[in-house]
Order: C-alpha cells, then structure tokens, then sequence
C-alpha cells in the first residue's frame, strides 16, 4: 500500500512491527513446550504472563480489539493457547474460558490485567 510505497521511495527494506515482534519471541518460547511463561523484556519495562482465561470473565465477553480499547497502552495479547495449539491473536479474537493467553504488559498494570481475565460468577 500507501506505506510500503513510501517506505521504498525513501530507502527503508524492512519494518519491525514491535508487537509482532514480541508475540513471535513468545511463540517460540511456547512453541518449544509448554511451560509457564513468565519473562522480563529488559529495557522495555515490560514482562510476560500467562492469565488462564476465567469463566464468565471480562475477555470473554467480546473481541480483543473492544475489550482491550481502554488497555492499549497497558498491555498485548500476544499469544493465545487454545485446545493444545498456540495461535497468534487478532482485533476479530474472542477469548474461550480455560484460554491461556500470554499477555505482555508493564507490571505496574498486572491486577487490572489479571481482573479482566478474572473469573465471574
């Protein structure tokens, strides 16, 4: 499009996009077992979690991109383990109870994270 045009009119090869960037080291961590993903990204200030998705929680009430509208500069999504596979999520994702989602964030925002991944009755 527009960009990659504009991109190559100014001498630019590649673009890394940060969060795609991210969810790719943290595929690669699941992808190699499963294990409790809990990491720091120096210099970022930034970790990785992995929240269990509860039942009834707020994450599962409507797609990624509106829950997380509010949350945008708290946190990323950037992996979802689903019935034994990892995938990478989009805007379009619905998050199930029992998900396990790999979420990173700055730690000063991990109870308002972990609240909407919280079980409800």
């Amino acid at each position: 499009g527009r960009l990659n045009r504009l991109f190559r009119e100014i001498g630019v090869n590649h673009v890394v996009s940060p969060r795609r960037a991210i969810a790719h080291e943290i595929m690669d961590i699941i992808a190699r077992g499963r294990v409790s993903v809990e990491l720091q990204l120096r210099d970022l200030d930034l970790e990785a979690v992995e929240i269990r998705v509860g039942a009834g929680s707020k994450v599962t009430r409507a797609p990624l991109s509106k829950i997380w509208a509010s949350h945008r500069r708290q946190a990323i999504v950037g992996a979802v383990y689903r019935h034994g596979r990892a995938a990478v999520p989009g805007g379009g994702t619905v998050l199930e109870a029992g998900d396990e989602a790999v979420v990173s964030l700055k730690p000063k925002h991990l109870r308002a994270v972990e609240d909407l991944f919280r079980e409800r009755a």
